[in-house]
């Protein structure tokens, strides 16, 4: 890389008071945007870009993913983490999936 480049992302910056969905895919994103758009909250826009996102990019999203997620509901003044993580099943066989 050359000394004067950097990974610095030169986006412009966006506003909103009714909530941002950013994604690797524009679709994606425009659908959750909709979620919110629609009186969905965050939890509902996140899963909708998240299902999204396995459809414009299956080779990079998909129900067998995993991930961690802060919720914070503010009606009930309740904070939480949720953690999906990647778990095989009990009856699987290593040998059946060599390298």
């Amino acid at each position: 890389m050359p000394h004067d480049e950097t990974w610095i992302i030169r986006k412009p910056a966006v506003e909103s008071n009714g909530g941002i969905v950013t994604a690797q895919h524009q679709m994606a994103a425009r659908a959750g945007a909709e979620v919110l758009a629609r009186g969905g909250n965050a939890v509902d826009a996140a899963i909708t870009t998240a299902f999204a996102l396995a459809s414009v990019e299956p080779w990079m999203s998909g129900l067998g993913g995993c991930g961690f997620m802060v919720i914070h509901l503010a009606r009930e003044k309740r904070t939480f983490a949720l953690e999906f993580g990647v778990k095989a099943p009990l009856a699987l066989d290593p040998t059946d999936y060599p390298l």
